[in-house]
Order: structure tokens, then sequence, then C-alpha cells
């Protein structure tokens, strides 16, 4: 998710740090969280964004790519 401010970028951090791993870019004001597969993931992150009153200018569902399951899979990065 983009946050509107960058005072939204900790609140949507908070909020979203009990749903699952979020990784925290500031500078672009991007907080990302990552959902196991199957769950309703997309709608409990903007119920958590709403209830902890963060203004949110995107927010979008992105399946891993195949390099992000093999890292997690096996905790080592793809041969290049």
């Amino acid at each position: 998710m983009h946050a509107h401010d960058a005072a939204g970028v900790e609140a949507a951090a908070s909020a979203l740090g009990v749903l699952g791993d979020i990784h925290v870019d500031a500078p672009t004001r991007r907080v990302t969280v990552a959902f196991a597969p199957g769950t309703d993931g997309l709608l409990d992150a903007h119920q958590a964004l709403r209830a902890a009153g963060v203004r949110v200018d995107d927010i979008a569902l992105r399946r891993p790519t195949l390099d992000e399951v093999f890292l997690t899979l096996t905790g080592h990065p793809t041969a290049a």
C-alpha cells in the first residue's frame, strides 16, 4: 500500500504488522505485507488501515515472483 503522507507510513506499518511480515520503504511511503496463500489478506489489510485511520493513495494485491518463492522455500537466492 502507498500511504497518503509520511505520518501514515508508521501507522500503516503498525496496523499491518499484526497481519504478517512487513517491509517499509519510508522514502516512497510504501508498506508491503506478505500473506499466506488463500487468505483474505487484502480485505484484512484494508480493514486494518481503515480502523487505524490511515489515508491510503493505493492498495494492491500482487502474487510473489518465482525468485521470491524460491527464496522462501530454500532460504537462498537464485543463482545469477
